[in-house]
């Protein structure tokens, strides 16, 4: 890459997944010229690889600042309630397997349950606590699926106190017992 570590652009730093955004026109020519020039440069025989990275870092560079513009714009467009609803998502992506209660999100948050339940519910039509039942419920299925831990072994990875209380939580969810789910 041709960027020194922590230089990356935040539009490729891995946050970031799948992005899309409108380019003017002029955008969009600066970028058919890096293009074009970046075409000429490797289409020379003993072409200097530095001066393409440089072009492919200048692209990235390009894309980031185009991403940033419009995050920009997006984010002075959220209201609060839309921004503690993404932002408690976030938190529910990165612990939901070892936090279970709307207490730890709320905390994170600082604010109390009773305000973040009332903002994701009318964010979302969806009380926060099915948020977390739904994030860890997904995390359960794909480990019961895809590996061969034991329901004891899962149970125990996602914060559960122990194997029955974590089978009669799986079964209110969804239906099924963590085996009878595994064997389907």
């Amino acid at each position: 890459m041709p960027f020194a570590p922590g230089q990356m652009p935040s539009a490729f730093n891995g946050q970031v997944r799948d992005f899309q955004f409108r380019a003017a026109d002029s955008d969009i020519a600066t970028a058919r010229h890096i293009i074009d020039t970046l075409w000429h440069v490797v289409h020379q025989p003993d072409y200097h690889r530095p001066t393409v990275g440089a072009l492919v870092a200048a692209m990235m560079h390009h894309y980031d600042d185009l991403y940033r513009r419009q995050t920009d714009q997006l984010a002075a467009t959220l209201s609060r309630e839309q921004t503690i609803f993404d932002r408690f998502i976030y938190l529910i992506n990165q612990h939901a397997t070892q936090e279970h209660q709307m207490s730890f999100y709320a905390s994170k948050m600082c604010l109390t349950e009773r305000y973040l339940g009332t903002v994701v519910r009318q964010a979302s039509g969806v009380t926060a606590k099915e948020w977390i039942d739904r994030a860890l419920v997904t995390r359960i299925k794909v480990e019961l699926r895809h590996t061969d831990k034991s329901v004891a072994q899962i149970s125990n990875e996602m914060n559960f106190p122990n194997p029955s209380f974590f089978s009669k939580y799986f079964r209110r969810l969804t239906g099924m017992t963590p085996l009878e789910f595994r064997l389907s």
